[in-house]
């Protein structure tokens, strides 16, 4: 097909099935970082190969979460073994609930977050006894075709749990996808349209992007948010709050000793 290949200053663009504008690498094929953007990230500035996480819906839900009673002790006497009793608390609970309906026909990328906009990774903790009582509350979120579907996961421990009123913020993307009714490339003076490989990138549309200063932005971390010391874990956010468990072992209490008290995050807007 036709095509349009510019070059200034090491800098090149060029539209042809694909709209793309890199740096020229200093040897072998120039147009390396067109045909394949995916091994040459450090060159390109963008290509509508790319996923730039278009918004399709978002929504703020409120939850409240439901309050469960004391575990029931369940003990073990294996004297005859010279083993030591134990006591164990083995209730459980779960439940699911949709969060949102998008109705996009196909299980799209999303971000869910909490109503301080700390980003939620798989199986969070939500709430905990800080104490020897146990009991935690996780939850964990996945896609459909149709839904974004929160599942709650429940220990009560020794002591009753609360219920829980949280608000989660939840951002679904569209999948990128050509048109072949748009163009290839299109972009108006007052920069308001621009439009590449035949609509998968579309900038009328608000896009996850880094946050500008003073904005209400998500708390994406850039590395491990959880760490394992001592047989315990913690769990930590942004602002250096963190969620830890605690193991008791007759009149042994087993705490967490590492050092993690915070992350580093990205603040990003969608």
């Amino acid at each position: 097909m036709p095509f349009i290949y510019m070059e200034d200053g090491g800098k090149c663009l060029m539209i042809g099935d694909e709209m793309a504008v890199w740096d020229k690498p200093a040897s072998g094929d120039k147009f390396a970082p067109y045909k394949h953007p995916e091994q040459h990230l450090k060159a390109v500035y963008f290509h509508s190969k790319n996923d730039y996480y278009a918004e399709a819906a978002s929504a703020s839900v409120p939850v409240t979460h439901a309050a469960y009673p004391a575990s029931a002790a369940v003990s073990y006497d294996p004297s005859a073994l010279a083993l030591t009793p134990v006591t164990i608390y083995p209730d459980t609970y779960t439940s699911s609930r949709v969060l949102m309906t998008h109705g996009l026909g196909y299980v799209p990328k999303f971000l869910i977050a909490d109503e301080n906009y700390n980003e939620l990774p798989a199986s969070a903790p939500i709430q905990y006894a800080n104490n020897e009582n146990g009991g935690t509350r996780f939850v964990r979120h996945y896609a459909t075709t149709t839904q974004i579907v929160q599942v709650e996961y429940v220990v009560p421990g020794i002591g009753a749990m609360a219920s829980l009123s949280k608000t989660y913020r939840v951002v679904v993307f569209r999948k990128p996808q050509a048109d072949p009714s748009k163009p290839v490339f299109q972009a108006k003076r007052d920069g308001n349209v621009l439009i590449a490989g035949r609509g998968k990138v579309d900038y009328s549309e608000k896009h996850l992007r880094l946050a500008d200063a003073g904005e209400t932005a998500f708390h994406m971390p850039t590395e491990p948010v959880y760490d394992i010391n001592n047989g315990q874990v913690r769990y930590v956010r942004s602002g250096g709050f963190w969620i830890e468990s605690v193991a008791v072992r007759g009149a042994t209490v087993i705490r967490y000793g590492g050092s993690l008290t915070s992350v580093d995050y990205l603040s990003v807007v969608a």
